[in-house]
């Protein structure tokens, strides 16, 4: 008996034994990786305190300097990789809410049931009435004459530019003739004066074709500066703002043009 005991608690000293061994080399690992995450931190942010445009742009080591077209086409699908996992963990914490929110719903409704007196009477609800008055207006007799009188003035434009990216754009009016005949032309002939003879049509149709596709998926403004900054640098905000200002001011004529006189 007492030598099958022994056995026992030999066989369950190497189980632990082996268990604190990985703990350990886990642990070890990860402190590792914290120091090499430190590391590539500290080097980072010494090479951009450190970091020369003009240098880095006579060298012509980085792609951004040597064909920004081409590294714009390369960080796009970066992005839309970013864009991809970051929407995937959106999903799984939703996912993961609501579930938390069921298993809190059930719980409380167990408890209510659980707890709920018996035989307690319970008063009708009362349904409220809506008061009827003897000047009130019958449906369709005085009334649509106000509203055809009438006229809802168009809303001025916002002079500051978060004011203008705050603006609750009309996107119902945002037609596919809207966005060709209107915004694709100002946000080409700014892009054309921007980048000079040096860019290809290709790459800057690419980049027009970008810019309307953000905003046929409603996209935010501060969502396209996002996109744009590390291609356009200081002149993004001017370029974002001149598109939005276009999208605000046709999106809003087209509901002017469209309500009924």
């Amino acid at each position: 008996m007492e030598e099958r005991y022994r056995e026992r608690e030999r066989c369950w000293m190497d189980l632990e034994k082996d268990r604190i061994e990985q703990i350990q080399r886990l642990d070890l690992r990860e402190l590792v990786e914290m120091e090499n995450r430190v590391k590539d931190q500290d080097i980072m942010a010494k090479r951009l305190a450190e970091w020369d445009d003009k240098r880095e742009e006579a060298r012509g080591r980085e792609l951004y300097y040597r064909n920004r077209e081409k590294w714009w086409r390369q960080r796009r699908a970066e992005r839309a990789r970013e864009l991809k996992r970051d929407e995937e963990d959106l999903q799984e914490e939703e996912a993961e809410k609501r579930v938390s929110t069921v298993e809190a719903t059930t719980d409380a409704t167990t408890t209510t049931t659980t707890t709920e007196p018996e035989g307690e009477d319970k008063l009708p609800s009362q349904q409220q009435q809506p008061w009827q008055g003897e000047n009130d207006v019958k449906a369709g007799e005085e009334l649509e004459p106000i509203a055809k009188e009438a006229k809802v003035p168009k809303p001025a434009l916002p002079e500051s530019r978060d004011d203008l990216f705050g603006w609750p754009v009309k996107w119902n009016n945002l037609s596919d003739q809207v966005l060709s005949n209107k915004i694709r032309p100002v946000a080409e002939h700014w892009l054309r004066q921007h980048f000079g003879d040096a860019t290809e049509e290709e790459d800057l149709n690419d980049l027009v074709q970008s810019v309307t596709e953000h905003l046929q998926a409603h996209k935010s403004a501060q969502g396209l500066v996002d996109d744009l900054d590390m291609l356009l640098d200081e002149s993004t905000g001017t370029f974002v703002e001149l598109v939005w200002r276009t999208l605000v001011s046709e999106t809003e004529s087209f509901a002017e043009d469209s309500t009924p006189s």
